[in-house]
């Protein structure tokens, strides 16, 4: 009986050290994992402390020149902050370009190019002050003259660096145009003057170019007959389809063989609604001031020619005199316009 104990209880510790062995071996494979997951954890924070030393020495190099510097980058000279890529140290921050003693431009810089907001000179002289991007005028600008059609100076707002807005265009100190712009073309209400401030034309523009449209006015526009022949020229006031068809005249000039005639308007085309309204309808003069010239190519021997300009004035309402326009000829005005075929560009009674 004692023998049945002994085996009784030597069966319950074996199957007891079975338990416990087999615990063991769950907790070294437990612990087993723990050091695969601590190594690979270890790997990452190296790798990521390297990065991080990495990153700092990259960043004292750069901020050790990243201090108000002069240097000379292709010939101009550079004085600002700066930074340092592939070992070549670059424009990065606020600085200055300055050239032959002169600054040109004055704002920020992204990796060696003007990028941000700046201004530029030239010849001592703000001529720009606004957005850049990657070295190019960008963004919403001022222009106080830049270079634009013609080596004429451009004032005014910018986009992208071209006009843009209501603006002036300066040939010296002499304003040529005023008015509006859009993407660097004349568009919208402008004037377009001489150097000596007289108006060439006075109205709406589209692209660039004159569209003749709507209420305007011009210094000199060439007229021609149905025949497509040049009558002389128009100065005055224009409304649509007046000024389109080029035929109002304020200034004819009409040519037989060596005989020509010619008239002007100072005043112009009437603005009043009755003399717009009937303007528009008919294409005609509404009013003005004739002159009517009477003058042959033939001059005396001091170059004066031997029949003088004889001044008429008129206006709406008014008949133009039915004078000779050579003294003692048979030469009519009344019979020239017609004969010319510019008599139906004046009003009705005129004549």
């Amino acid at each position: 009986m004692l023998q049945n104990i002994m085996d009784d209880n030597r069966c319950s510790m074996k199957l007891l050290r079975q338990q416990y062995d087999k615990r063991i071996e769950e907790f070294q494979a437990q612990r087993d994992d723990y050091k695969r997951e601590r190594d690979a954890y270890r790997r990452e924070r190296d790798a990521a402390l390297h990065k991080l030393r990495e990153l700092e020495a990259k960043m004292a190099a750069e901020q050790a020149v990243r201090v108000s510097r002069t240097v000379v980058p292709e010939g101009a000279v550079y004085h600002g902050t700066m930074r340092r890529i592939a070992g070549i140290e670059v424009a990065h921050g606020k600085g200055k370009e300055i050239s032959h003693g002169r600054i040109v431009y004055d704002g920020d810089f992204v990796d060696g190019k003007r990028h941000g907001q700046g201004e530029e000179f030239a010849s001592r002289k703000s001529i720009y002050k606004g957005g850049w991007a990657d070295g190019e005028r960008d963004g919403a600008g001022v222009a106080t003259g830049i270079f634009w059609e013609q080596g004429c100076k451009y004032h005014g707002p910018t986009r992208d660096g071209k006009p843009h807005g209501e603006g002036e265009l300066r040939d010296g100190d002499k304003v040529i145009y005023k008015g509006g712009y859009k993407d660097g073309k004349r568009h919208g209400r402008g004037t377009e003057l001489t150097r000596d401030g007289r108006v060439l034309y006075e109205g709406e523009w589209a692209n660039g170019d004159r569209t003749n449209k709507g209420e305007g006015k011009v210094g000199s526009m060439e007229l021609k007959d149905d025949k497509r022949k040049r009558l002389g020229y128009y100065f005055g006031e224009t409304l649509d389809a007046a000024c389109q068809m080029a035929r109002e005249s304020c200034e004819t000039t009409a040519t037989e063989s060596s005989t020509a005639a010619s008239g002007r308007t100072a005043s112009g085309m009437a603005k009043e609604r009755n003399s717009a309204q009937d303007m528009k309808a008919s294409g005609r003069m509404a009013s003005g001031t004739a002159r009517g010239r009477h003058t042959t190519t033939a001059k005396k021997a001091d170059g004066i020619p031997r029949c003088p300009i004889t001044p008429i004035r008129w206006q709406a309402g008014q008949k133009i005199p039915n004078i000779n326009l050579v003294p003692g000829g048979g030469w009519k005005l009344h019979q020239l316009l017609q004969d010319r075929g510019v008599s139906e560009y004046f009003p009705a009674g005129a004549l």
